[in-house]
């Protein structure tokens, strides 16, 4: 009897032991718990670890950045002010680079002037006698003057000019185009030799001085005042800077351009330029936006 009370109990205790096992909220040994609560501690590390590798990965690429920052400090100093009293023949100027007061960047290359990008051609800035401008509607080897050659994107910004006048009921169309420098210091000598040289200068260019030698002008129709009050005139004035165009001697400012106004004489200068130079009718020219001089060195 004793016996089988022991067996009893001994049954009980290893059924309790079962029930306590299989009990809620108990699912693995204390070394599992350990392990789990281990993961994320790790995780962390590992985060951390990444984030700290990324901030040195970025740190490492912007440093080349600072560096040719201040290597382009220390190998581009500011630009001088140019002299342009100073200059001279600029055509006989193999290389230089410098500024206006206005800022612009003047930059001589080959007897080549360039203002912010811009071919620039008056009194004081010239070309070279055997300059002929590339890329032309056409071709100018040879040739002492042309009224189609201007380079192409000029070319192509005066046809939709002349399309749109058509579409108003306008008539305009080019007379004089390139000339060559020997062809213009022919047509400069003869007004010369006609009205004095004083005069001469005050509407003709000098060889080698002439808008006319870049590709990138011309004139309209009957090339003289007579041109400024006619419609086509009046419409020219009011609308080339949409196409990219400029009146290039504007009236009243001979004291910057050096030469008396031309309604008729458009320059290209693209689209951007030539509006802000517009000025709502108020014509700016590129002497005074640049900050440029215009007065012929002294012979």
């Amino acid at each position: 009897m004793k016996r089988k009370r022991i067996v009893w109990i001994g049954a009980a205790l290893i059924v309790i032991a079962a029930i306590l096992a299989n009990a809620p909220g108990r699912t693995g040994s204390d070394d599992d718990l350990d392990s789990a609560q281990s993961v994320p501690g790790e995780s962390a590390g590992a985060a951390t670890e990444a984030e700290n590798t990324e901030t040195e990965a970025e740190t490492t690429e912007t440093e080349p950045e600072a560096t040719d920052a201040a290597q382009t400090e220390a190998t581009e100093p500011e630009l001088e002010i140019l002299d342009q009293s100073a200059l001279g023949d600029t055509s006989a100027i193999s290389y230089l680079k410098g500024r206006t007061e206005t800022g612009a960047v003047v930059e001589i290359i080959d007897g080549v002037t360039y203002v912010d990008g811009y071919l620039l051609v008056n009194k004081t800035y010239s070309l070279p006698a055997d300059y002929v401008p590339e890329g032309t509607k056409a071709a100018l080897d040879g040739v002492q003057k042309s009224n189609e050659g201007l380079v192409l994107e000029a070319w192509e910004a005066w046809q939709q000019l002349q399309a749109a006048a058509a579409a108003e009921g306008l008539s305009i169309y080019i007379s004089s185009g390139y000339r060559s420098y020997s062809y213009q210091g022919m047509l400069w000598s003869n007004y010369v030799a006609r009205d004095g040289q004083a005069a001469a200068d005050t509407y003709s260019a000098r060889a080698g001085h002439s808008e006319h030698q870049t590709g990138y002008c011309f004139d309209l129709n009957s090339i003289s005042s007579a041109f400024t009050n006619t419609a086509e005139g009046i419409w020219v004035n009011e609308n080339c800077c949409r196409y990219g165009f400029i009146i290039r001697y504007p009236e009243g400012k001979s004291d910057q351009t050096g030469y008396k106004y031309e309604s008729w004489h458009l320059r290209y200068v693209g689209q951007e330029l030539a509006q802000t130079l517009y000025n709502g009718g108020d014509w700016i020219t590129m002497e005074e936006y640049f900050g440029l001089a215009s007065v012929y060195a002294a012979d």
